[in-house]
């Protein structure tokens, strides 16, 4: 399982429309790039339509899971 956010608002710059994944981990908090390749991730019902490439790392021993 993924886990996935969107912030709407930031102090500089312009509003982000993204979702991005993040991890916490023993580095803390990480935050990946935009998730372009999904849909429905808010709706609770994603689907992936991208290339079969790993988002943020897809060993999940290095994520402590």
């Amino acid at each position: 399982m993924r886990n996935a956010l969107a912030v709407m608002k930031k102090r500089g710059g312009s509003h982000e429309r993204t979702i991005r994944e993040f991890t916490v981990g023993p580095k803390g908090f990480e935050v990946g790039p935009p998730m372009k390749a999904f849909h429905g991730v808010l709706t609770g019902v994603p689907t992936y339509s991208g290339a079969s490439d790993p988002l943020m790392g897809s060993d999940d021993a290095d994520r402590g899971l």
